[in-house]
């Protein structure tokens, strides 16, 4: 499944598993489940996000912008992710400026779930 709940250290997060998205349509129809997922939360919405193996360009960037602007500033507490490239690194930093997001990415799924669960002071 692309989508799950997760627990970690007692809290639940929700996992997005893109490392088996074999295309940008594969990873957008994902992200917009996980989409539909957040939006029908009722509580704001903790999310980790794999992208190992995964190949990822503007066309994903722009449909995560839109998702972004609908649903998630108001759903979404925070985001993490692992297994991007350098070169998708410097397309999360730009998209982070533009979309004023605050997803960071991590070398391990040990410290995106530590990040996630702390106090976003902790993080400031």
């Amino acid at each position: 499944m692309s989508i799950s709940l997760i627990y970690h250290k007692g809290k639940k997060v929700l996992f997005v598993d893109y490392s088996r998205c074999r295309s940008e349509e594969e990873m957008i129809s994902t992200l917009h489940k996980a989409g539909m997922y957040i939006h029908q939360s009722i509580e704001k919405t903790l999310a980790y996000s794999d992208f190992s193996n995964t190949n990822w360009g503007i066309k994903f960037l722009n449909a995560a912008q839109r998702l972004k602007s609908e649903i998630l500033d108001s759903k979404e507490e925070k985001g993490a992710m692992v297994g991007i490239t350098n070169v998708q690194e410097l397309l999360l930093k730009g998209y982070n400026i533009i979309a004023e997001n605050k997803t960071m990415n991590f070398e391990s799924k040990e410290k995106a779930l530590d990040f996630l669960i702390k106090k976003s002071e902790e993080y400031a």
